[in-house]
């Protein structure tokens, strides 16, 4: 049984997709409990029978039902792992254990980076803080970021059962087409002959939408030939506070698309990714997604974007926009050969090194041994 706060588009929600998908036709079972609503994710899982239940909470009314509700659905499946993802999800999954269903072993997911506590809202730092005092209790805390786990170690959190799974990425899902790039380009109105950089994330501070776009007018003042896309929750042409960033002559270069379900097609219409984060990430599946798309990748160097990009993408220092703007230049100044070079490459990294089926079986293998000890 797998416990997390929502089921949107995001890292973690598509990697817990994954995980189920790629295991739905073995011995397992899984079945995903979403403490909120069923959300696009939810939706998917259930297309390919994945038992979804939503508990509906949103207040405290609505928390103590839906507590209930997970109490009779645990009691009623009696489930072998409650394994908990991201720091809400956590919490739920160790009371269904304490209180519910204490024969199930606990399995906590920690996908976030700690840079700085005091970046996070008010009730993110309590809920970090409740899964720091409980992080003895869980049987595994599976982190999928090595600086996460180094950095959660540092703020206290007990290590002794902490491991590392990394995530795991769809190389046909991600994969480059020509037809489909020129096809979406027509539909946004991007010339073939024109550059594509992306930006995908929910608007949120730590991913830095403002420095990004500071940084692509940047560009446009010397090469006018670029387009910019901007893919997320909150990132669309309603979002005044982006908007007012862009100065008129530029506003047909940039295409705020807001949340997108067709996230891999998109990623076909680029030619470079820039993640812009400044803190937060522990390790950004859109470079894995990129990556695998056969797309040149930029981000800062928060989380685990220098591990996973190894030789075939470039790193900045985060907070730096002379930085920011710099890589982009470069980016933009290599050839189309160079480009088609180092997205080969990295696809093949993500392919050998960062599957679906290697994070599967790091997850089975985890299970195997709890069971076994």
């Amino acid at each position: 049984m797998h416990i997390i706060s929502a089921l949107p588009f995001g890292g973690a929600e598509r990697s817990l997709f994954n995980l189920v998908s790629e295991d739905i036709s073995s011995k397992n079972k899984h079945i995903v409990i979403s403490l909120s609503d069923q959300g696009v994710f939810g939706e998917k899982m259930t297309a390919i029978g994945v038992k979804v239940i939503s508990l509906g909470i949103g207040s405290l009314f609505s928390s103590i039902f839906g507590l209930f509700k997970l109490y009779q659905f645990i009691n009623n499946i009696k489930p072998d792992v409650i394994q908990g993802w991201m720091y809400q999800g956590n919490l739920a999954a160790w009371i269904a254990r304490k209180y519910f269903y204490r024969k199930a072993l606990l399995v906590w997911g920690i996908r976030h980076s700690l840079y700085d506590i005091y970046k996070e809202t008010p009730r993110m730092r309590f809920t970090i803080k409740l899964n720091k005092v409980l992080s003895k209790s869980p049987d595994a805390v599976v982190y999928n970021s090595i600086v996460s786990r180094g950095q959660h170690k540092d703020y206290g959190f007990c290590d002794k059962k902490s491991t590392l799974i990394s995530n795991g990425f769809d190389s046909i899902l991600f994969s480059p087409s020509a037809i489909i790039s020129k096809s979406l380009r027509q539909e946004l109105s991007i010339p073939i002959s024109s550059l594509v950089i992306g930006n995908f994330g929910r608007f949120h501070p730590m991913k830095n939408h403002k420095g990004f776009i500071l940084a692509a007018i940047d560009l446009l003042l010397i090469n006018k030939n670029i387009h910019f896309l901007l893919v997320g929750n909150g990132v669309d042409s309603s979002n005044v506070e982006l908007i007012e960033l862009i100065p008129k002559q530029f506003l047909k270069s940039f295409h705020l698309l807001g949340a997108r379900s067709d996230i891999p097609d998109l990623m076909r219409a680029l030619d470079i990714l820039c993640v812009s984060s400044l803190w937060g990430e522990g390790f950004p599946n859109v470079i894995g997604e990129a990556m695998s798309t056969e797309i040149v990748c930029l981000s800062t160097d928060v989380g685990d974007s220098q591990y996973v990009m190894g030789d075939f993408g470039i790193v900045f220092p985060s907070e730096d926009h002379n930085s920011l703007v710099c890589a982009l230049k470069n980016a933009i100044s290599m050839s189309k050969a160079d480009r088609s070079e180092l997205g080969e490459a990295a696809r093949q990294r993500i392919m050998t090194s960062y599957s679906i089926g290697l994070m599967r079986k790091s997850f089975l293998d985890l299970y195997d041994q709890l069971f076994n000890k």
